[in-house]
């Protein structure tokens, strides 16, 4: 996992970004960051579906 800047870009750009639901009150709402979505395997610091190196290449050839 990169940054915390690069973690809010691979959020704000992937496709399958969903918001969990524990942080919808959260003081980052309308926030996205990988770290805030269902996907993200907290213990792990990985998306469980793969999105992430996916997306962050994308960003790269931006």
């Amino acid at each position: 996992m990169g940054n915390m800047q690069e973690v809010m870009a691979v959020g704000e750009n992937c496709p399958d970004f969903t918001r969990e639901n524990s942080f919808e009150e959260s003081s980052l709402k309308g926030a996205k960051s990988c770290e805030l979505c269902f996907h993200w395997d907290h213990n792990r610091s990985r998306c469980r579906i793969d999105m992430y190196d996916k997306v962050l290449t994308g960003l790269d050839q931006t």
